[in-house]
């Protein structure tokens, strides 16, 4: 009799993990975002939740420019040439000493995830060319840099429901992160 539970115990979690890896077709429905969007992060494209075709997603970025918006919630780009991008402001995420006026330095200290796979092209630029000098509520210099910066990683995209973690590193060790899903459907 122990026998038998074990083997529909199997069963049925073999059946539940088959319907769960089933759970990413073009039909399935985005879960709602995990967390809140955090002060530092200025603006996420695709948006928390947005619904894109797989063409509107893999075509070339065009105007608007990414750059020069301030508020991406309000936009809808016409296409995104398989970028998942962030705006960051760097400023709220300053230690003592930190210098992030090459994008290379904050490039170093991001990871950028999507369904759990790590993407390897980043790109970092800042979005004003205004140097800024950070200090504390004691006047202790914290960092200088451009602010804010702008993060996007090239992905493969494929139809159905994503989930992307962005990941910063401080210079004391600490990190912090966000977690937000979109979807690709078909045309």
């Amino acid at each position: 009799m122990i026998f038998n539970i074990k083997k529909w115990f199997i069963i049925l979690l073999f059946g539940l993990v088959g319907c769960a890896s089933s759970s990413s077709n073009a039909n399935s429905t985005p879960l709602p975002t995990l967390q809140a969007r955090p002060e530092f992060i200025l603006g996420v494209a695709p948006r928390e939740l947005q619904i894109l075709s797989l063409t509107t997603f893999t075509t070339s970025l065009d105007e608007p420019n990414l750059e020069v918006l301030d508020d991406w919630d309000d936009i809808t780009l016409t296409g995104y040439d398989s970028l998942i991008c962030l705006k960051v402001e760097t400023s709220l995420l300053a230690e003592v000493g930190d210098d992030f006026i090459e994008g290379d330095i904050v490039k170093e200290r991001v990871a950028m995830l999507i369904d759990g796979s790590e993407v390897n092209e980043l790109h970092v630029t800042s979005v004003l060319l205004q140097s800024i000098h950070v200090v504390d509520t004691n006047g202790q210099y914290l960092m200088k840099g451009v602010e804010p910066k702008l993060i996007c990683g090239k992905v493969s995209p494929t139809i159905g429901v994503h989930e992307v973690l962005f990941q910063f590193r401080q210079t004391s060790g600490s990190i912090l992160e966000y977690r937000w899903q979109f979807a690709l459907t078909e045309n």
